[in-house]
């Protein structure tokens, strides 16, 4: 038989050696691409259905239901050609080998499904914090990540437009701002749970000039090279009416408003002397103190403290979440980090 129909018997073998190739390679895909979302199940049951047909495929073609065991080990001999094999088995093995081979394939397949279905979602905390947070909040965010698998969503502004954001209905959890004023005002209005009001830190406010190493005090803002000088707008961020608090305390404010270009945020106010737009800039240590441009601390003395509060939105859905947040912020961890970045405890019985 083999010798009367050898087309016939070749185009049985390329069938099954077509089946092997699809379906080995559709594992290899899956592997490489990790698609476990979509693309992994329906890979495993195409798998699982073209070795079905392959195994029905190869015995039909050696013949291992009726043939007999030279004429079997003849085509095996011939089907081990076609697919490279090193090691071909007896014919009494022919079938088991087969069946051997879509087993382990189809175990390996769902070993691997099972290894990197996606774990379930990790718990996520929508923040609002002031912009002097900018850099110390993601070194407190992976703190907190760490010790309770919670993500930090944080989304950065001005503390007047994330008070007005929250009024509006945004769906925050925690509001961290850079005052104390616009959490009691989001307490009298009801948008904020009023036992969860905190004072997490004292912010420290600078002038940063990296552009101009040679100003070193306030009264050198007063120099005519000193064309524009960046605050944030102090209806918007406490640190820009600390700054113009500052200003008119030390007597400098006639001489200096003139060259005040106001900023919508403290962060956008330092932007400004980064990139020449301002020789200085008046804004938060928090936000200089790992950078080694020119920049003089400002007398506290000058300005009432900058003691910013917190609390949880009163709509928020993870409050359990975000009390645990709260409470790592007042921990010893917490408030080394804020060290790090400047930042100061304020008094405890404000």
């Amino acid at each position: 038989m083999l010798t009367t129909r050898p087309c016939f018997f070749r185009v049985f073998v390329f069938v099954a050696v077509v089946f092997e190739l699809v379906s080995t390679g559709l594992l290899l895909v899956v592997v490489v691409t990790e698609s476990v979302a979509l693309f992994l199940p329906w890979s495993l049951v195409t798998v699982v259905l073209l070795e079905s047909v392959e195994l029905d495929v190869w015995a039909n073609v050696v013949g291992t239901r009726s043939a007999a065991p030279e004429t079997i080990d003849k085509r095996m001999s011939f089907f081990m050609h076609w697919k490279g094999a090193i090691m071909r088995p007896s014919a009494g093995q022919t079938l088991n080998w087969i069946r051997m081979q879509r087993v382990l394939k189809i175990t390996f397949a769902l070993l691997f499904l099972t290894a990197i279905v996606p774990a379930a979602p990790k718990p996520e905390l929508h923040v609002a914090a002031a912009a002097n947070l900018s850099n110390v909040l993601p070194d407190l965010s992976a703190a907190f990540e760490k010790n309770t698998g919670i993500h930090i969503v944080p989304s950065f502004g001005a503390t007047a437009q994330l008070t007005q954001q929250i009024e509006n209905g945004a769906p925050f959890d925690v509001f961290l701002s850079a005052d104390v004023e616009h959490i009691d005002e989001l307490i009298s209005k009801q948008f904020v749970i009023p036992n969860t009001r905190v004072l997490y830190a004292r912010g420290q406010l600078v002038v940063w000039a990296p552009r101009s190493p040679a100003l070193h005090s306030l009264t050198d803002l007063t120099k005519p090279e000193v064309h524009a000088i960046a605050v944030a707008k102090p209806e918007l961020a406490p640190y820009g009416a600390a700054a113009i608090e500052v200003l008119k305390a030390s007597k400098l404010w006639d001489q200096i408003e003139k060259k005040i270009v106001y900023a919508p945020s403290i962060s956008i106010a330092k932007q400004y002397a980064d990139t020449g737009n301002a020789e200085a800039a008046f804004t938060a240590l928090a936000l200089t103190i790992k950078e080694s441009g020119n920049q003089f601390p400002v007398d506290g003395k000058l300005h009432k403290p900058i003691d910013q509060a917190l609390a949880i939105v009163k709509d928020s859905k993870d409050q359990k979440d975000a009390r645990a947040f709260i409470a790592f912020l007042s921990s010893s961890d917490g408030r080394a980090i804020f060290k790090r970045f400047g930042y100061t405890q304020p008094e405890p019985h404000q």
